[in-house]
């Protein structure tokens, strides 16, 4: 396959590289990491075309090489952007200009400026730094997802395709082999580029598909309402975390509420204002808890709270705080409707079924109604 064809197979895999990635994820911002992943497809883009045009003309050096070399290294930092997105990790996006600069005024001086070698030596090492970075990148989130396992494939491919064509220019340089002169050499290194690229697009895809996945068990284990948990999986969740407390030697409560009288709202107010006490709800929940305690809407006006690491003391203090600040906020309609919660709780060290603990909550919550509502009672220990 000739260097023409090679280039434009790269310029139509850079534009769909581009289009997939950035129209799909171009209202999120969840998924920055794609957007900053698609930029990689215009650098790949531009180069092609660079490529493609000086095949047919003779372009200037700061076209060709120069504007060419520069983005290729330029897709490479890109990709290593990406990828710390990715992974929640930062750098200033100022140190990604340096090696794209470095790699665009290569061209200009001596030797690298007539010696193509040795520009394509620099390069070279430059990329493999930035993929090295990249996988070292991926690899500290510890992740063996099918997508993560593709990425870091195709980083290590390209890392060693690049040492064993540098290490050809290296002995031809030392006039040692001239095989790096070799057409087919120079054709491999675009073909070897398209598979790089095709694989970044198809690890980038990859990760398309997990990220809708976990979408959709989102979507499926939450409450459309309130955004708490729902009670799908709620035994197989509580299990684990409970597993997990008592693996760790820490104690574990599990509480049940119930809005009182919540039907008076929703036959006085109507059930639109029924749904905003929820919310109100649910919202006061978070602000009193941690960001790591489960939280669920298990039923119309139910709810539940999983505390790790919450011994009964300390279980006793902070759900008697919630009910005052139930109290304190009444709900925000119309007109400021006061609300009352009653609770039922049970705090244990003991690695018990979740479904017995949600049992013994459920009986002190009733507990707690029956004694005339409004207030926060604890199961027998466990």
């Amino acid at each position: 396959m000739d260097i023409l064809t090679i280039s434009s197979v790269n310029l139509l895999l850079g534009l769909s590289f581009f289009l997939s990635l950035f129209l799909y994820s171009k209202n999120s911002t969840e998924l920055k990491h794609f957007r900053i992943f698609s930029l990689a497809g215009l650098c790949l883009a531009l180069n092609s075309l660079i490529g493609i045009v000086n095949n047919i003309v003779t372009l200037p050096i700061y076209l060709m090489p120069a504007l060419a070399n520069a983005a290729t290294v330029g897709l490479h930092c890109i990709v290593l952007l990406g990828v710390l997105t990715l992974c929640k990790l930062h750098l200033r996006v100022i140190w990604f200009a340096i090696p794209v600069l470095l790699s665009f005024s290569l061209s200009f001086f001596e030797p690298f400026k007539t010696e193509m070698a040795m520009r394509l030596i620099a390069n070279y090492l430059l990329i493999m730094m930035l993929n090295a970075l990249s996988f070292k990148a991926l690899q500290s989130v510890n992740k063996s997802t099918i997508a993560f396992t593709v990425f870091k494939a195709v980083l290590i491919f390209n890392v060693l395709q690049l040492f064993s064509r540098g290490l050809l220019y290296v002995l031809f340089e030392l006039e040692i082999s001239q095989l790096a002169q070799h057409l087919i050499v120079h054709q491999f290194g675009w073909f070897a580029f398209t598979i790089y690229c095709s694989g970044l697009l198809a690890s980038c895809l990859l990760l398309l598909v997990e990220s809708q996945q976990k979408e959709l068990e989102r979507k499926a284990n939450t409450d459309p309402l309130t955004g708490l948990l729902n009670r799908n999986d709620l035994n197989s969740i509580l299990n684990k975390e409970i597993s997990r407390c008592i693996r760790q030697g820490e104690a574990i409560t599990v509480m049940m509420l119930d809005v009182d009288f919540f039907k008076r709202i929703n036959d006085t107010y109507g059930h639109s204002t029924g749904d905003v006490a929820l919310q109100h709800i649910a919202e006061l929940l978070r602000q009193h808890f941690r960001n790591y305690d489960l939280l669920f809407r298990i039923g119309g006006e139910e709810f539940l709270a999983c505390l790790p690491n919450v011994d009964a003391p300390q279980a006793r203090c902070k759900l008697e705080q919630l009910r005052q600040t139930f109290l304190q906020q009444p709900v925000k309609a119309q007109e400021e409707i006061p609300i009352t919660v009653s609770m039922g709780w049970v705090s244990t060290r003991q690695k018990l079924d979740g479904a017995l603990l949600l049992k013994r909550a459920d009986e002190a919550l009733y507990q707690a109604k029956k004694l005339g509502r409004n207030k926060v009672l604890e199961a027998e220990a466990l």
